[in-house]
């Protein structure tokens, strides 16, 4: 058989072009080093999925698969008395009623009201099909047993929360989804599509990255922990388990942090030379900038760029970023979007579509055209990590912004910076070497202590003050309003507010910050 072999300069230019489509660090902000002047060494990251291990944890709480079973049912009430005692002169008229061969069973009941509660528990635990109630009638009590209507015996009629064994107070069901090879949006979508439910049933916390195992908490509306369970023998990459029911979902945010084990492969250096970076990230820690995993998969299709459209009612931009062809893409899916760049017929493009936000948004388009309700057919979560995504895009220059007015290897903060005002911090004031920070990524205190804060209480530094064993901040968090926490340093406000040239009435409160859930 004569096969054409591809031309091996068709094949160079084809991996250059893949090569400049992947986004880099400087494209997000990610600039500096808290040490740029200790020696750094090379490694490969991420060359296998175990290579990062991600885990969500809450409190004390780490997102751990421990379990595939679902949440046992409910064990049958059994009367805790001799039931051919209290029932046995009845037994052969309630097999009748049970059988259907009469409407309606009435005989006198006993007065004391435990014995006849106890006659209602045996009638349901041996008939499921009927049910009784107490009647009184001149004084005396009787029992009236009759059928339960056909329909409603079925389970039909029930509340759906009832016939998934979950109670009218705890609607969702929660549990811990492990995944490898995917990214969150694509692991919910799989599972939407096996429940053949809308992504919108599913909520979490944050989205985990797809070159990694993860583990992270999801909650589901009216879903069983039965029906869960039952799709790990059908799914290939996930998992699900670890099943509860509670009361309200889960949203973006819900978490305190997450917890990494990290391989580097390949490390080109000296023993000492790593030790070096090793105790300098110790002893000093490293900029908390957010990571290439927040902004796509491709420079050409950037999610903060569709975030800022987003935010600026450019919809038609917003559509064409998010449907734009890159590399990151697999081959069919950057066929159906070339495709439709060329043709513009989305209703085409999406009938060949696989399940996905692209094939929800070009159906979107074919109804609506490139406009904000074609944008909302998209789900609900995903809007939002756009808009999160440009935030975080925002808080990597500035957090550069900062650290670049700082001399290297120096660890001083300025009159702007904020810090977490808890007791168990040291301030001394009119400091003699300036304002110096000291054990700046101190976890045990940030996870103790800060996350679990609904309104964390913040000051600016103002004067000559020395903050010891705490983490500073930059004069933004998602935490809080501009009115609330305004910029004080006011390199960084004229920085913010200058180069990114925000659009008339759109405030730093509105562009980086979701204000603290009040709970109810």
């Amino acid at each position: 058989m004569n096969t054409k072999r591809p031309r091996l300069c068709s094949l160079v230019t084809e991996n250059v072009e893949q090569e400049s489509d992947t986004l880099q660090p400087n494209e997000v902000g990610i600039t500096t080093f808290v040490q740029p002047l200790v020696k750094g060494f090379e490694a490969v990251l991420k060359n296998r999925w175990e290579d990062f291990i991600v885990r969500e944890f809450r409190g004390h709480v780490y997102a751990k698969l421990t379990s595939l079973a679902p949440i046992p049912d409910p064990a049958p009430e059994v009367a805790d008395f001799n039931t051919e005692e209290k029932l046995g002169a009845y037994m052969s008229e309630l097999r009748s009623l049970n059988r259907g061969d009469s409407e309606m069973l009435k005989f006198k009941a006993p007065d004391n009201k435990s014995d006849r509660t106890q006659i209602h528990q045996a009638i349901r635990s041996l008939f499921s099909s009927l049910e009784s109630t107490t009647l009184k009638e001149d004084s005396e009590n009787f029992i009236i047993v009759r059928r339960k209507n056909n329909i409603e015996a079925k389970g039909s009629r029930q509340p759906r929360r009832r016939a998934n064994g979950m109670a009218k107070n705890t609607p969702y069901c929660h549990f811990v989804l492990y995944k490898e090879g995917k990214d969150t949006l694509s692991a919910i979508q799989v599972l939407s599509r096996f429940l053949h439910v809308g992504p919108n049933v599913f909520s979490y916390a944050g989205t985990k990255d797809r070159r990694a195992i993860t583990t992270q908490f999801v909650t589901a509306k009216s879903i069983n922990s039965k029906t869960l369970s039952l799709l790990n023998a059908r799914l290939h990459g996930l998992r699900v388990g670890n099943f509860s029911y509670v009361s309200s979902p889960l949203f973006l945010g819900d978490l305190d942090g997450n917890q990494f084990v990290v391989v580097l492969r390949s490390v080109c250096a000296p023993r000492s030379v790593v030790e070096t970076a090793i105790n300098a990230w110790k002893c000093t820690g490293f900029v908390n900038y957010y990571g290439l995993q927040r902004f796509g998969h491709s420079s050409k299709s950037k999610s903060f760029e569709i975030g800022k459209y987003l935010i600026c009612s450019k919809w038609a931009d917003a559509v064409n970023l998010i449907l734009k062809p890159t590399f990151a893409d697999l081959p069919f899916l950057r066929k159906i979007k070339e495709r439709y760049l060329q043709s513009g017929d989305a209703k085409g493009c999406a009938d060949e579509c696989p399940v996905g936000i692209e094939k929800t948004l070009l159906l979107g388009i074919s109804k609506y055209g490139k406009t904000l309700n074609a944008i909302q057919m998209l789900p609900r979560n995903l809007r939002q990590l756009y808009v999160h995504s440009y935030q975080s895009f925002l808080w990597n220059h500035v957090a550069s912004r900062r650290m670049a007015q700082q001399n290297p290897g120096s660890f001083y903060a300025q009159p702007g910076d904020l810090y977490y005002n808890d007791k168990d911090i040291t301030v001394s004031d009119n400091c003699a070497d300036g304002f110096c920070y000291s054990l700046c990524l101190n976890m045990s205190i940030l996870c103790n202590v800060y996350c679990v804060l609904l309104i964390p209480n913040i000051k600016h530094l103002a004067s000559k003050t020395r903050i010891t064993s705490y983490p500073l901040d930059c004069p933004f968090d998602q935490h809080f309003r501009e009115g609330d926490h305004s910029m004080s340093n006011s390199k960084l406000k004229d920085y913010f507010h200058h180069d990114f040239k925000q659009r008339p009435g759109t405030t730093l409160g509105l562009l980086l910050v979701q204000g603290p859930r009040t709970k109810k």
